[in-house]
């Protein structure tokens, strides 16, 4: 509904001015990401199901980060819930998680309707909107993904998209540990 939207959009822009104001503020703290990703995925997965998308996790069960837990729920969320939105019904949207030296790396794919090359750097920008002359039902505010590329960058992490239009897209991201 209209005033949900609304909402949605106030909070999301609530949240960036807080990052934008107040800089990163984030206790560090034992983030198990295999627990992490499936509460997102249970918490997403009603939404899954009308589309008919299946959420396959792959997680290294030792992908442990000493990151802000909170921080990355938002990020999981904005990521899995968009690759929902713009997969195709029937199609299969993968998170996976691997321990690497650095800390972690995360990545969101599906198999949807992609990004066009030329917009791809966009798609952190705010209010932008890819899709929006092709999938007009598709929800959202367009600060998702800043938001997310926000909260990555506070968390001292990086984030890239790629993207083939038609083929769907993936989002690799990788934190860092946060020291104590």
């Amino acid at each position: 509904t209209a005033s949900t939207q609304l909402l949605e959009l106030i909070n999301d822009i609530l949240d960036l001015e807080r990052l934008v104001q107040h800089g990163p503020n984030f206790p560090p703290e034992a983030v198990a990401l295999d627990d992490t990703i499936g509460d997102v995925c249970q918490m997403l997965s009603s939404m899954a199901e009308e589309l008919d998308i299946s959420l396959v996790t792959k997680v290294d069960e030792t992908s442990r980060v000493c990151t802000d837990e909170r921080a990355v729920r938002t990020v999981l969320t904005n990521l899995l819930s968009n690759a929902i939105k713009y997969s195709r019904r029937g199609g299969v949207v993968q998170v996976s998680a691997l321990r690497v030296e650095q800390g972690v790396q995360i990545a969101v794919s599906d198999h949807g309707v992609g990004i066009s090359e030329e917009k791809l750097d966009w798609v952190f920008q705010p209010f932008f909107r890819g899709h929006e002359r092709d999938l007009p039902s598709v929800g959202g505010t367009g600060l998702g993904l800043t938001l997310v590329k926000q909260l990555v960058d506070a968390l001292g992490g990086d984030i890239e998209v790629r993207s083939k239009l038609g083929q769907g897209t993936t989002v690799n991201l990788t934190l860092p540990e946060m020291t104590q």
